[in-house]
């Protein structure tokens, strides 16, 4: 069993509780419908889905003898939390808002072209598929860290009772 974390799994588990902030605030950069939609529509799900991952962070990657620290999943549960975490901040970046006008994403904003014209127009297929792709990639990653967080809860309930037994 780990006795401390590692510099690796601390800034893990820094990342998976701060880069969530850092999306949002480059997102808020190309503020508009669909960001007040995400945020004020299905809030109580991405509230939901954070704590769980500020939980994974503490239990898993601060703790010493975490049930990701102390078990196989360790690599595993790494490389989903930092995939999520890159992905969300991605997804952000290249997410198009519009509603009642034709705004881009932060990423269009970057490249002047966030209002309407021939290189904003030029450029909305590359963000739509970027925005798209990192989503997925996003949502995945994090479903799988769960999934890694939940094995190594219970591969580490075994090792005690095993311990325990012998």
């Amino acid at each position: 069993m780990t006795n401390r974390p590692s510099p690796l799994a601390i800034l893990t588990g820094i990342v998976l509780i701060v880069l969530p902030f850092v999306g949002l605030g480059l997102k808020v950069i190309s503020f508009g419908w669909l960001l007040f939609f995400f945020l004020f529509g299905p809030i109580i799900l991405f509230a939901l889905g954070y704590a769980l991952q500020v939980v994974i962070a503490i239990t898993g990657f601060f703790s010493a003898g975490g049930p990701v620290l102390s078990t196989t999943v360790r690599r595993r549960a790494t490389i989903a939390a930092w995939l999520t975490s890159l992905a969300w901040v991605v997804f952000c970046i290249f997410l198009q808002d519009g509603g009642d006008t034709d705004y881009g994403s932060t990423f269009q904003v970057w490249l002047g072209v966030y209002s309407d014209g021939a290189i904003h127009d030029a450029t909305d297929g590359l963000t739509l598929v970027v925005g798209a792709l990192a989503g997925i990639v996003w949502f995945l990653a994090w479903v799988w860290l769960v999934v890694e967080w939940i094995v190594g809860l219970v591969l580490r309930r075994r090792g005690r009772l095993a311990a325990s037994v012998g």
